[in-house]
């Protein structure tokens, strides 16, 4: 292998004949420098070498400076190319800085590479080896009977591979003016499709990176475990810009990538960002993830009330929820649907069912109360878990001796209450819990209340009576021993809910 070092001087007298090409100037800092092009002194790309739409099909490429297979190219006027316009089908050309070594042209220019004309036009392949360099600049899409070239026709390709950046070894590159026919673009871009689109698209973005780990190291793994290379979208970037698939890499199998020109410098830092639509009949959604959930949950799971798995009652509230099946579902519930702890109300709520016969539905009325009842192959009763006004549930200005002959029907069920009644006799309150010790329903069973009154003043004497109650869900009764004797001066006044 041949070595080459410099610069040395001459020395004859020794036999020593150092020759140098003048080429071998770029030897210097071609590993400090990369080729590409010169940013401002300020780190700012401005318009050195950039391609602007003039008039009619006339693209103008600016004055600036770059290195291009290790030589200086400085334009220092604007350079004017014109397209040749296509009638029937599109084309791509390129703008391209051209850096040519061989003996007969040692120079480097712009020129204009046409593409060729097609329906789907592929950019001309470019001459890039030792000798001919080809560097990109710009890309220009002639669409067939234009007449004009716009800004948003011309992609900007200074920064990326090969036409890098070339910036001072402390300021970094500000990318404000660099790529001012985005805006162009964008707007070109939506006004053709804002009026076609008909559904919400949802994006959610990954990123990674990782480090090249040896000199000229091409092939790489994207570090992102979520990546799907059939139906996401994939960008890479290197120090800064971003590459193009297809012309600096190539998708690798499923998971990889493969560069174009390896990258010299071991350490040199790739971002990868992956983009992943939850829209599409062939996208990777957020319903096959929550489907793929309920698999293992054996549920289903239901973010919001509207959809296939909402469920409206039409006309009978059991028998619809039991027909819907196993599953946890949102529910919407009329004002004019009965069976519900409260009647003309419109309620929302759900129901969870694990098999066919067990499950529980909880429902809250539109001021905010919330019930639940249960289904162990029939139904339970509704029971109350809150409510904001515990009203009075009876009232009795008189008060009432409870006899045999009288029965009392609050206005709310005992086991649609919070916690129960309570029952205000004469200075006395007595508390009936919303179900038995066992859990059950009250259904007929009779409780004995010993009540003092008239107790004097010291506290020394008092008097007592009993009022025996018979208690169901929804009714107070008494007996006949209630009105007699000390008994009769015991009136119930009031009931409410606690």
């Amino acid at each position: 292998m041949a070595e080459r070092s410099g610069f040395y001087p001459s020395n004859p007298e020794l036999g020593i004949n150092n020759e140098y090409l003048g080429y071998e100037m770029g030897n210097l800092y071609r590993r400090v420098l990369s080729n590409g092009v010169f940013a401002n002194n300020d780190g700012t790309p401005s318009n050195d070498l950039q391609v602007l739409a003039s008039a009619g099909l006339t693209v103008t490429l600016k004055a600036g400076m770059g290195i291009f297979l290790g030589q200086w190219y400085i334009n220092d006027s604007d350079i004017n190319f014109t397209l040749e316009e296509e009638a029937s089908s599109n084309r791509i050309d390129l703008i391209v800085i051209e850096a040519n070594k061989s003996e007969t042209v040692l120079t480097t220019k712009a020129k204009l590479i046409k593409g060729t004309a097609a329906t789907v036009p592929t950019a001309p392949e470019l001459i890039f080896n030792d000798t001919v360099a080809q560097y990109p600049v710009a890309q220009i899409n002639i669409t067939a009977g234009i007449s004009t070239i716009t800004q948003s026709s011309i992609k900007d390709l200074r920064g990326t591979s090969p036409t890098l950046w070339i910036t001072s070894l402390v300021q970094q590159v500000d990318t404000t003016t660099l790529f001012n026919q985005f805006d162009d673009a964008f707007w070109t871009w939506f006004n053709n499709v804002k009026e076609t689109l008909a559904t919400t698209t949802l994006i959610r973005k990954y990123t990674g990176y990782v480090n090249s780990i040896e000199e000229n190291q091409t092939e790489f793994t994207v570090p992102i475990s979520e990546y799907n290379s059939v139906l996401d979208i994939l960008q890479v970037h290197i120090e800064g810009r971003i590459l193009r698939e297809g012309v600096d890499y190539e998708k690798n199998g499923t998971t990889g990538i493969t560069l174009t020109n390896g990258l010299p410098v071991v350490g040199t830092l790739l971002y990868f960002e992956v983009f992943k639509s939850v829209d599409g009949s062939d996208a990777e959604t957020y319903v096959q993830r929550l489907y793929a959930l309920e698999q293992r949950v054996g549920k289903s799971i239901i973010t919001s009330d509207t959809g296939t798995d909402k469920l409206t009652i039409v006309s009978s509230f059991g028998t619809e929820i039991l027909n819907k099946g196993i599953g946890f579902h949102t529910l919407y519930v009329p004002n004019t649907i009965t069976g519900l702890p409260v009647s003309g109300k419109v309620w929302r709520g759900w129901s969870s069912f694990t098999s066919a016969t067990k499950g529980y539905v909880v429902v809250i009325s539109e001021d905010g109360d919330v019930y639940t009842i249960n289904y162990n192959s029939g139904w339970g009763v509704w029971r109350g878990l809150y409510q904001h006004n515990k009203a009075l549930l009876y009232t009795s200005t008189d008060g009432n001796v409870l006899a045999a002959t009288s029965t009392v029907a609050p206005t709310k069920p005992l086991s649609r209450c919070a916690n129960g009644w309570i029952l205000h006799f004469n200075n006395f309150h007595y508390h009936v819990p919303k179900v038995r010790y066992d859990g059950s329903n009250w259904n007929g069973e009779y409780v004995l209340v010993e009540i003092p009154y008239n107790m004097s003043a010291d506290g020394t004497t008092r008097q007592t009576g009993m009022k025996k109650i018979v208690l169901t869900d929804t009714t107070i009764s008494g007996v006949e021993a209630n009105v007699l004797s000390v008994n009769k001066d015991i009136k119930l006044f009031g009931i409410t809910e606690y």
